[in-house]
């Protein structure tokens, strides 16, 4: 499939960013800042089975602080082919409080009484949707007759299709007493992860062998939300003798993660 651009459009707030949808329904996204030395492409993963999106819109919110990127997306939802007006949220919303991050596509939000049965989800009917309650992680659902069931209470329970943002580092190199360190079998003992209003996270040397990274308080209760954390997080790293030197990092499903740096001590076989 020509994976060309079929549609664009330029968001200016808050960040200088291109949306480009491409032919074969993915999204592309080129973050723009010359001031700052930026201009950098990246793919973006519509969470759901057999997401497609066709179209993509960049209108000004009705409060005008930033823009709106609104989407149409083809779905397959209980066997039917259908089409969803979707728009991103603000990612900034987790700054006031954890329960309103919302990271889940062609989702919902229920804002109301303490309940368990949550109902109004009968355009994901059939579908497994990812659950965050009350600003906590919560086990995946099945939709039937509309309405998913908690294991718990709450009061706010943001309902989609999660999509992990991913990051795999270039090739490490660290060098060798004798050149270049690119082709030689090579570990790291130990990396850093700076963050900045995270809430969980998994890292590893490839993305099938990822580990949480250390960070919830064994004393927090359960179905209490943990605290936004910003700061650094040293993780032990699994024993790698491989020659490619990875990092891969991933968000944990409907949680934020903002990774500002990675710090890491390599250990290279000579």
């Amino acid at each position: 499939v020509d994976t060309g651009v079929v549609d664009m459009d330029f968001q200016q707030e808050p960040d200088n960013i291109l949306w480009c949808v491409l032919a074969d329904g993915t999204l592309a996204a080129l973050t723009y800042n010359r001031e700052r030395g930026v201009v950098a492409w990246v793919p973006h993963e519509i969470g759901g089975p057999d997401a497609f999106v066709e179209t993509v819109a960049v209108i000004s919110a009705p409060d005008g602080r930033r823009d709106d990127v609104w989407f149409v997306v083809r779905r397959t939802i209980n066997g039917a082919t259908v089409r969803y007006v979707e728009v991103l949220e603000d990612n900034r919303l987790v700054e006031v409080d954890t329960a309103d991050a919302f990271y889940g596509d062609a989702g919902i939000t229920y804002d109301g009484a303490s309940a368990k049965i949550i109902a109004g989800l009968g355009h994901l009917e059939g579908a497994t949707v990812q659950v965050l309650a009350d600003g906590s992680a919560h086990a995946d659902r099945v939709v039937t007759g509309g309405q998913i069931t908690l294991n718990r209470f709450a009061t706010k329970v943001q309902i989609g299709f999660d999509s992990p943002a991913q990051l795999q580092t270039m090739r490490a190199d660290g060098g060798a007493q004798d050149g270049t360190s690119q082709t030689r079998s090579k570990s790291f003992g130990e990396v850093w992860a700076r963050l900045r209003h995270t809430i969980g996270g998994l890292i590893g040397p490839t993305f099938d062998r990822l580990d949480p990274i250390p960070g919830l308080k064994p004393s927090n209760p359960v179905g209490t939300p943990p605290a936004l954390f910003s700061g650094d997080r040293k993780i032990e790293f699994p024993a790698d003798l491989g020659t490619d030197g990875y990092i891969c990092v991933q968000s944990s499903p409907m949680l934020p993660m903002t990774l500002v740096a990675l710090t890491a001590r390599m250990e290279v076989n000579d």
